[in-house]
């Protein structure tokens, strides 16, 4: 079965995995220009959510890592992402980010799967800080979101995140200090 939609879809599939690429080469020479990043590296170990469940990818995905988060390209997207320290969260801080504009989703570090705030979620600033620290989790994903037809404003969404962050002075782990995988 999926031989025969790989047969009759390929070159969709084609251009679809060299749409990935490519957008991810154009946003790294923006990036690049802005902020210290790393070339454009393969993600061996990320996950997608598919029909309602989290399923790894066991094919790379082209990510570039920035002084501001890191950026992604999937199926899904545009991404940009950045581990900030739990402790260092304040409510101040999700105020400002929820209030932003910004299309954001906060989960768990380690249990990725543990969504604390996406776009649709209904709770108050206080009850999420409270979720956050409950979780027990050091460090937690702050990410920001973008269809590919807008790829490029995911520099200019990090750069408003991060910005958020020195003013609110909540500290997050540097995506250059190590490897991805």
């Amino acid at each position: 079965m999926i031989e025969d939609f790989l047969s009759k879809k390929r070159a969709e599939i084609h251009q679809a995995l060299n749409l990935i690429w490519s957008t991810a080469y154009k946003i790294h020479e923006k990036v690049s220009r802005e902020f210290k990043s790393s070339k454009v590296e393969f993600a061996k170990s990320s996950y997608i959510e598919v029909e309602g469940k989290w399923d790894k990818q066991l094919y790379p995905i082209p990510v570039i890592r920035t002084e501001a988060g890191e950026i992604g390209v999937n199926l899904d997207g545009v991404y940009g992402v950045i581990g900030v320290i739990s402790e260092s969260i304040s409510e101040e801080f999700l105020s400002e980010i929820l209030e932003s504009g910004l299309k954001v989703e906060i989960y768990g570090g380690k249990d990725f799967t543990k969504t604390y705030y996406a776009g649709d979620t209904r709770i108050s600033v206080k009850e999420l800080l409270e979720e956050i620290k409950k979780g027990g989790e050091e460090v937690v994903q702050v990410e920001v979101r973008r269809d590919l037809s807008e790829c490029f404003k995911i520099v200019e969404d990090l750069r408003k995140l991060r910005e958020v962050m020195i003013k609110r002075g909540v500290k997050y782990v540097s995506p250059l200090a190590s490897s991805r995988d």
